[in-house]
């Protein structure tokens, strides 16, 4: 009995070292819709690029929009991109950008991953914009990331207009919003997961814990 919990913390990490999917990271397929550009940032990181002309018969407004996904660190669901096409529609010259280690972007080492990376790397992107002042649209962790991008003064200097958007209920002030307070939950809205999964529990745990520990590397696919 004393040695059952090592035993099956041995099986667990074990069953990690055993995948049932390919182990190379697999990238997100191409949109048919709008091209991913590359864009090597001045922080170093690489990211996938997405850019959404103002059309529609509307005026056209001045200052560009940069969209700050959530997640953190995933792709731009094909939901939000359908969203940014709804924005340009409306006269807004959209950007948008997959962090550092999501989506179509390249990995970092395990070590760089922080919020101060993903400021510093917004700050980087509106600079290669070399547009003047933007807007920015943060949601859920993009919000996170956008509101300690405005206590950053180098970053704020460079945008006119935060939108700070939640994907869920909130407490606080907003509970008191009378009118509607949108639905009460995204059921039914995303569209099903298909393929295969890469992870099962405990083995995402544990995986994790790995890459952690600088036992497992972050581009082994066992984790997505």
């Amino acid at each position: 009995m004393p040695f059952l919990p090592v035993l099956v913390a041995a099986a667990v990490t074990l069953s990690v070292c055993v995948p049932t999917v390919p182990t190379t990271r697999r990238y997100p397929s191409a949109l048919a819709f709008v091209t991913a550009d590359h864009s090597r940032l001045s922080t170093g990181s690489r990211v996938a690029v997405y850019h959404y002309p103002p059309t529609g018969n509307g005026p056209r407004h001045r200052v560009p929009l940069v969209y700050l996904n959530g997640g953190p660190v995933r792709g731009i669901s094909v939901l939000d991109h359908h969203f940014l096409q709804r924005l340009a529609g409306q006269g807004d010259d959209v950007y948008a950008y997959e962090q550092a280690g999501g989506g179509r972007s390249d990995l970092l080492p395990m070590d760089q991953y922080s919020i101060t990376r993903f400021v510093h790397d917004l700050g980087a992107f509106v600079g290669k914009l070399d547009k003047g002042h933007v807007d920015v649209l943060g949601f859920s962790s993009g919000a996170v990331a956008l509101t300690r991008a405005l206590a950053d003064p180098a970053t704020a200097a460079h945008l006119r207009r935060a939108v700070v958007a939640e994907p869920g209920p909130m407490d606080g002030p907003t509970a008191r919003i009378a009118g509607q307070k949108g639905r009460p939950s995204a059921r039914g809205i995303a569209p099903v997961m298909t393929g295969p999964r890469s992870t099962h529990v405990p083995r995402y745990g544990v995986g994790f814990g790995l890459m952690r520990l600088g036992l497992l590397s972050p581009d082994n696919g066992l984790v997505g």
